[in-house]
């Protein structure tokens, strides 16, 4: 079968790493807001009411940079990229399990403060769901 599929998470990931400038010990920090993508879907039946799938599409997502200690305020962009992945499903009646495996790459983007940084993105996601359908 041939789908569509898309989703929308609030996520309230975040890291930091030296920044290599500034006094010693700055920090550098990043925070990821919310992600979303747009993803075609292709799936196979391998048993009864079981199906393997793979899926691949779009990907946004919002981040937020800023040194510690504060120097030259926050910036904020919105990346863009692609994902892709696989997945396994069973339904159950009008109900449906999964468990899927998603790969995320979104575009290097740079950010200003006192001076450009910029930020390479990635993200291995095992995501489980729980639906229902007419």
């Amino acid at each position: 079968s041939l789908g569509i599929e898309a989703d929308v998470n609030w996520t309230d990931a975040d890291g930091s790493n030296l920044s290599g400038g500034g006094p010693p010990g700055e920090l550098y920090l990043i925070e990821q807001n919310w992600n979303a993508s747009l993803r075609a879907r292709v799936a196979v039946d391998i048993a009864t009411n079981t199906e393997l799938y793979g899926t691949i599409g779009a990907a946004w997502t919002e981040i937020d940079t800023k040194y510690s200690p504060l120097a030259g305020g926050t910036d904020s962009d919105t990346l863009q990229g692609w994902t892709t992945g696989f997945g396994l499903e069973r339904s159950f009646g009008a109900w449906f399990g999964r468990v899927e495996y998603r790969y995320t790459d979104y575009d290097d983007e740079n950010f200003f403060h006192l001076g450009p940084s910029s930020a390479d993105l990635t993200s291995n996601t095992i995501l489980f769901g729980v639906g229902w359908t007419m």
